[in-house]
């Protein structure tokens, strides 16, 4: 899907946000940015990861290690950041 598609539902997916209870929905709210690179809105995919720490279902785990190792491509401190406050090794344990 195109970037302008995803940006037209970025407010639904900012309101269903990681903590929704419907692991699909989490699942997009994690990865919608996958491909915005440096246009990443860090704090909020951060966030999301940190809100679904020691989440049981694989697919958000999944969503999870999959957006940050792509973020990690673009801006790696920030990400080894967010793992030394307990951020990925904690949130995929």
């Amino acid at each position: 899907m195109a970037r302008a598609s995803w940006r037209k539902r970025e407010r639904e997916y900012q309101y269903f946000g990681a903590d929704y209870v419907r692991a699909w929905l989490a699942r997009t709210a994690l990865l919608f940015q996958l491909t915005y690179k440096s246009h990443t809105d860090a704090a909020r995919l951060l966030g999301y990861c940190e809100q679904r720490t020691g989440d049981e279902d694989f697919f958000i785990r999944k969503a999870m290690g999959w957006a940050l190792r792509e973020y990690s491509k673009t801006d790696g401190p920030a990400v080894l950041t967010a793992k030394g406050r307990g951020g990925k090794q904690a949130m995929l344990e």
